[in-house]
């Protein structure tokens, strides 16, 4: 008996270490499956993530960018802009009363648009230089900056004078003085949308905002547009446009960039103010050309 006793004893020690080897075996496929199925879910989510990340980074369809611009006067109640463009000219010589020559025209405008109660207060300031060559002779014009403004006791009527003019002129500008919204500013990006084959280029940095750049081919000619990336509104554009019957002047090529810009700025009286030095005097439209 004291024989069996040890034998029972390493049988009863090795069955132990056998069974302690395979609840070991078998915890160690369960933590390793577990450690597998959480690796997959981990892969999964990380797939998820960068899914995700790849949507909000893909880049918008060139319908999309102008349905987003069209949208951004919805809710605009004012707007403050600097603008400064470019327009060069090829005079087409073959076309009649048109003489031989080119020329290049550069502004800057200054703009504020409110409404208010219904009405439209607008002010604008009017840089305009023109340089070129018309029959083998070279001119160069520089304008004196013009102001702009609406009266402000009748938003019907607009106000307007030139630097160095000792009158300024009020006329009727034939505007509604209710039921006017910004709404209207979304015009030609609606057009564009019924009209124009539009493509989407890429994004691109213009004046320190990063833009949508979009290009818009209509009949009578191309046109290309970088909205700002935030709010969508047009920063730049370029335009191409060829002489013909009904535009007898010439080839142009037109740009404008947007040096800054603020949305729904608060309304300020002082705009629309006419300098103390300067009487204000009634008229027509046709009074202020060459004024």
């Amino acid at each position: 008996m004291r024989k069996l006793l040890p034998a029972a004893a390493c049988s009863l020690l090795l069955l132990s270490a056998c069974g302690t080897d395979e609840d070991t075996e078998t915890n160690t496929s369960d933590e390793k499956s577990n450690q597998d199925q959480n690796e997959d879910q981990a892969n999964t989510d990380d797939a998820n993530a960068d899914s995700s990340e790849s949507d909000e980074n893909e880049a918008p369809s060139a319908e999309k960018v102008v349905e987003e611009a069209v949208a951004f006067y919805d809710d605009l109640n004012s707007l403050y802009f600097v603008i400064e463009g470019e327009t060069t000219m090829d005079l087409d010589e073959e076309q009649e009363n048109v003489p031989e020559g080119s020329f290049t025209t550069t502004t800057r405008e200054t703009q504020w648009d409110y409404v208010r109660d219904g009405a439209y207060y607008n002010r604008l300031e009017l840089d305009v230089t023109t340089e070129g060559e018309e029959n083998g002779e070279s001119f160069s014009e520089e304008e004196p900056t013009s102001y702009q403004f609406t009266d402000p006791e009748d938003p019907a009527y607009t106000i307007t004078y030139d630097e160095g003019d000792e009158e300024a002129i009020r006329y009727d500008a034939g505007r509604s003085d209710e039921g006017y919204d910004m709404s209207q500013g979304a015009a030609p990006y609606e057009q564009l949308l019924e009209e124009a084959d539009l493509t989407y280029v890429g994004e691109e940095e213009v004046n320190g905002y990063d833009t949508y750049h979009i290009q818009a081919e209509m009949n009578d000619g191309s046109s290309d547009y970088w909205f700002d990336q935030e709010t969508y509104y047009e920063i730049k554009s370029e335009r191409e446009t060829s002489a013909d019957e009904e535009q007898a002047a010439g080839d142009a090529t037109s740009n404008m960039e947007v040096v800054d810009f603020e949305v729904n700025p608060n309304f300020d009286e002082s705009l629309f103010q006419t300098p103390e030095d300067i009487d204000v005097v009634d008229g027509e439209l046709e009074d202020t050309v060459g004024n």
